[in-house]
């Protein structure tokens, strides 16, 4: 496989507050991206130590399915955040929806056992504000998985799949970091 780029944004786990947990963590963190009009869909892995954003813009250029890519990191692990326990999806989707695509907000985490969680909200045209109060269901809660989405770690078992991770090489000209 050709090789792409992963743009990852790790957030160390330790400053996320244990009365609100990762995944409300990261719930509150796609409210703000709708509101601030920047929830572009990302992946998300959860690890010992971090939580890593990744965008998806340069895997799909690249050929790359999501669902793959997914798969894949939940065989990844990083030197400074360890291995992967959770792995899923954030930020602005389409789903299908009794045949019409509906613009959600979401927060979608799946573990090595199957278990998932989901937060979501629909949105309005504009992507910009969310429409309701989130829905929140889960399979510990006995919920339905939402069709089309996670089974990740299997898919990851199944395909025998081992993806490694290498920083980039850091530019010197850093004036176009913001």
């Amino acid at each position: 496989m050709t090789p792409f780029r992963l743009t990852v944004r790790s957030h160390p786990r330790a400053d996320i507050p244990a009365d609100v947990g990762p995944e409300r963590w990261l719930s509150g963190l796609v409210e703000a991206a709708v509101k601030a009009g920047t929830a572009g869909p990302a992946g998300v892995v959860l690890r010992e130590r971090q939580i890593d954003v990744v965008e998806l813009a340069g895997p799909r250029a690249a050929g790359v399915r999501t669902g793959w890519l997914l798969a894949g990191l939940t065989t990844t692990e990083t030197l400074p955040g360890g291995r992967a326990e959770a792995v899923g999806v954030v930020g602005r989707h389409t789903r299908k929806h009794k045949g019409v695509d509906v613009e959600l907000a979401m927060v979608f985490l799946e573990w090595s056992d199957c278990s998932w969680w989901l937060w979501e909200a629909r949105l309005d045209p504009q992507g910009r504000a969310l429409l309701g109060a989130p829905a929140i269901s889960s399979a510990s809660e006995g919920d339905p998985l939402p069709p089309g989405i996670g089974r990740w770690w299997s898919a990851a078992r199944r395909a025998g799949m081992r993806v490694e991770l290498a920083a980039a090489t850091q530019a010197t000209d850093t004036s176009a970091v913001h």
